[in-house]
């Protein structure tokens, strides 16, 4: 879907655009699928304002806390050592299903 949008700014002349993902995140491994998706931000609002209504700051400093660790832990299962590596690595190899795979 990325690549769409990607291809469409290239045919009006717009060299790059950023491409943020809004919607559906519940766990670490949702953030890597949407930025080896090519996403280049992610939000998580709905998880934090679930963990901001249960215990305020220290629910949302923790729901943080834990997204980021789920996040290392798929980036380690993929052969992912930082960021960059997601897109690099190209790891989603099948187009229509979410299938991972270091390549």
């Amino acid at each position: 879907m990325c690549e769409e949008v990607e291809k469409t700014c290239k045919e009006m002349g717009i060299k790059k655009v950023p491409v943020w993902f809004d919607g559906g995140i519940r766990n670490g491994s949702d953030i890597l699928k949407a930025l080896a998706y090519g996403a280049d931000l992610v939000w998580i609002g709905r998880a934090v304002l679930w963990a901001l209504r249960c215990d305020g700051q220290k629910g949302v400093e923790c729901i943080i806390r834990i997204l980021n660790e789920e996040l290392k832990e798929a980036m380690l299962r993929s052969g992912c050592y930082c960021l960059d590596d997601i897109k690099k690595n190209k790891i989603i190899y099948e187009k229509n299903e979410l299938l991972f795979a270091k390549l």
